[in-house]
Formats: C-alpha cells, structure tokens, sequence
C-alpha cells in the first residue's frame, strides 16, 4: 500500500511523474501522471536502506532526494539512470564528528544540494558533479535564512558577526565564493526572502515575534529601501510571502491579520483583519457551499450557491467561530494562510478562527472580492 502522508508524496516540477514512499516495502515507487485516464503505472522502483521522513524533486525532475534525519541520510537517485546512486552521511549529532541534519534543497542548478546541520551550526553545499562540498559557516540560527535570486545565480544567507548581530552575504552559485555582504538593521532577524522579480533586486528581512518591523534592502548596494513596522502590532509577523509575479509582497500576523504591500514603492495596498465585522466597505460576493449528504456526496463548485452582493454586516449572519463555539480548528492556533495565485492578481486567506471560509481579495483593485463560506473545515491545499 502506497503512504499518503505529509512530505512522502510528491508530483515532478515537469508534472510527469509522481514520486512515493512505501515504508512498509522501504521503497520510493515513480508513477507516470500524464498517461490517459490516469493509470498511475510504476516507472521506477528505488530501495531505500533507512526510513524516509522527506523526499525532494530536483527542478529539472531528473533526480529525487530522500532523507532521513534520524540517521543524518540523504540519498540521491537518477530518473534518466536508474542504477545511478548517491549517498551523503552526515553522522549524528551524539557520535563523534557527527554534525546531524536539520533540512536539505535542491540548488536551481538541479546538480548540487544544500544542507543545514543540527542546531544551524553551518551550511554546506554538495556536488553530485564532482563530489565535493562547500562548508559556510556562522550562519544565523534559522529556518528561512537563505534565499536564492530569481534566475538562481546568486545565493542570499543570512549570518552573524563578531558581535553577534546580523548580516546578508551573497555568494555566486558557480564558485560558491562571497561577492558582497551587508549589515542588515533586524533587531531579532527571523527570515529572508529574495524577490522573484527579476527587474528589482530587492530582498526582504523580518523579524521574530518579539519585534514588529520588516526591512527591504536594495542587495546590490546594501541601502535600506523600507521599513514597515505598523503601528500597534506588538506580536510580530508570523509570514512574510512574495507574489510569483514579485509586485506585491503578503505579510500575515499572529493576530489575524494580513498586510499586503506593493513592490514599487512598497506602500500598503491592503491591511485587513480576517473577521466578518472588518469585512471593509465595499461589496462583494459571497458564495455558500451546501450540505454533503449521503444521497449526495459530490457536490462541485458549481452547486455552490451564489448570493448577491451583500453590505459587509450580513456577513456575521453565515459566518461562526468554530474556536469559540467548542469546535478544535484543524490549522495550529493563530495560523493564517494564504495564497496568491500564478498571475499574482488573486489571493485567498484561511484562518483558524474561521477554518470553513476561505477569503478572496482582489490585488489589483486591492479589496476583498468574495468570501467562499463552506460547511465543512478547509484541510486541504487550496
């Protein structure tokens, strides 16, 4: 039996093939996706030594990395040459010399990867080319501090100095040699973010919890393009997101909250707070999903019932708080996710207050444009 479950499934950036792990059989199994109807027959079986807590497509969908932190194991296997294999041990943390593994990706090149050891002690670069590595060290201790530039030439990692305060250096992808560096103001840095497009070279900072400020910086010249710090937010950004099209740049809080900056003079084109009572002053649709029924259980889009434009104070009359009325949210506490569309005109917002409505607000009118109201929890990708 094939496992479904989160980080063991995943499609080919190219959307040919669909890559997953069997644990039980300690196998990765390839399907083919772009046959008729569908028939998902095995392309590829890979045996795998050790359980598989994560598997990555390369970009160009030639290879598949699985790794197993508990272990410190990554193996690599080859779409094109299915006897190809490679092995990076990385050793755990406890033995001697071992360094452990926290998380790994694939480089835009699809021919190196990039590894981050237990506690974010250093970062190293792996070459499937010529099987060597690049080790940078002091990094700054997190998730998102490394970032690469839109035609994937230049990398951007967050560090920290001497005095232990932070900087951004950016390092070729071909040489893996620092061109530049700067002093970034990030009180508590938290993330980094290189923008997608490829006019403005412009990368994003933020920071913890504990601080409500975001700092975009100019990386060829290191100056200070923007700082945004809203007034009376005191617990922080809890995502910052560019749109694809990189013209506009989604920020959520921890208090339900969304923020939605323009990438020409990184204005504020939208700050809402998803409640029906803030629900703005312009109309806009609201569509409601019907019951699932036993004698009915596929209801599509299309049986949605679609109301008239309603002023925003007849939204509280089909909207409720699940938290509030005993109902446990599928999303973790204070979560708030969102989505921008391919084109980067649309985005749709979930909260965990409201797990059933699914928010819709229009980027280039910036307003809200629909509210998709269901009966049931959204638990899906949407």
């Amino acid at each position: 039996m094939v496992s479904f479950l989160v980080d063991l499934c995943a499609f080919s950036p190219n959307g040919l093939s669909l890559a997953c792990v069997t644990q039980t059989e300690k196998r990765i199994l390839v399907r083919r996706c772009d046959e008729p109807h569908a028939k998902l027959n095995v392309e590829h079986k890979f045996a795998v030594c050790t359980p598989v807590d994560s598997i990555q497509w390369s970009p160009d969908s030639g290879f598949i990395a699985a790794s197993c932190r508990k272990h410190a194991i990554i193996c690599i296997y080859s779409i094109t040459i299915p006897n190809w294999k490679c092995k990076l041990s990385f050793g755990i943390l406890d033995q001697v010399g071992g360094i452990g593994l926290e998380k790994f990706c694939w480089t835009p090149d699809a021919r190196h990867l990039l590894c981050i050891s237990s506690q974010f002690t250093f970062l190293s670069v792996w070459s499937i080319r010529n099987k060597c590595a690049q080790y940078l060290k002091d990094i700054w201790r997190i998730a998102q501090g490394h970032s690469f530039s839109p035609d994937g030439s230049l990398l951007a990692i967050a560090h920290t100095n001497d005095q232990c305060k932070p900087y951004i250096g950016i390092y070729s992808c071909k040489t893996w040699t620092k061109e530049t560096s700067f002093l970034v103001a990030s009180r508590d840095l938290a993330g980094i973010s290189w923008s997608p497009n490829y006019d403005k070279d412009v990368l994003v900072c933020w920071d913890s919890n504990l601080f409500s400020n975001l700092y975009i910086y100019d990386i060829l010249k290191g100056h200070l393009l923007k700082h945004y710090s809203p007034h009376g937010l005191s617990s922080g950004f809890k995502s910052v997101e560019w749109a694809p099209t990189g013209h506009f740049l989604v920020c959520t809080t921890h208090r339900n909250e969304i923020h939605v900056l323009n990438a020409l003079t990184f204005g504020v084109l939208i700050h809402e707070v998803l409640e029906p009572s803030y629900a703005g002053s312009v109309e806009y649709d609201i569509f409601y999903g019907p019951n699932r029924t036993a004698a009915n259980p596929k209801i599509g889009m299309s049986k949605y019932h679609r109301l008239s434009k309603w002023p925003p104070t007849y939204l509280e009359d089909y909207v409720t708080n699940d938290v509030t009325k005993g109902h446990k949210s599928p999303l973790p506490s204070w979560t708030v996710r969102v989505k921008i569309n391919e084109d980067g005109n649309y985005l749709t917002c979930l909260t965990h207050l409201y797990p059933h409505v699914v928010w819709v607000y229009d980027l280039l009118s910036a307003r809200l444009a629909a509210v998709l109201i269901h009966q049931n929890s959204v638990v899906g990708k949407y």
